[in-house]
């Protein structure tokens, strides 16, 4: 089984029906609509918070006229998720189990960090606290070796908009 948490993120986003072209609402918020999709799901949460952040930030920018507040906003909440997604997993009650392969990243620049680990074996708790999976916009992906029968569940729960 493998999982790209980044990836994972893109699809769960298109899946949940966020619609990134319609979420900013021009006065410093999101469009009701979205909000009311988003506050569906819990693995969000933090997601949205930090779209807040991002879009604040860029409402102060005093080039905000050329901002894509969608792709920025879109890029704040995959980020947020595909690093929530690993600690979920990191963080469950059987994460010593869970014993990985770290997978090479499909980002067009790969962090010589997160290089230094393809192929090594691990928990999922070690990967996180080396901060793989869960840095900003890491697009790496793991195998897992063992431990499906622990993980399998929290990917089904995330798949459903469970934290």
């Amino acid at each position: 089984m493998y999982i790209y948490p980044y990836s994972m993120s893109e699809k769960l986003l298109d899946w949940f029906n966020i619609d990134f072209d319609r979420i900013y609402n021009e006065q410093g918020g999101m469009q009701r609509e979205q909000l009311k999709l988003i506050n569906k799901y819990s693995i969000l949460t933090e997601a949205k918070s930090n779209a807040y952040m991002t879009i604040k930030r860029l409402e102060k920018s005093k080039n905000k006229e050329n901002i894509d507040f969608a792709a920025n906003v879109k890029n704040t909440m995959v980020g947020t998720l595909s690093s929530e997604i690993t600690k979920t997993l990191a963080t469950s009650e059987y994460a010593d189990e869970i014993i990985i392969e770290w997978q090479p990243s499909s980002a067009e620049e790969e962090r010589a960090t997160h290089a230094l680990h393809y192929g090594q074996r691990m928990t999922i708790k070690q990967a996180e606290k080396l901060g793989l999976g869960v840095e900003y916009n890491c697009q790496c992906g793991m195998k897992l070796i063992s431990g499906q029968q622990y993980a399998q569940p929290i990917i089904n729960k995330i798949n459903r908009g469970k934290s």
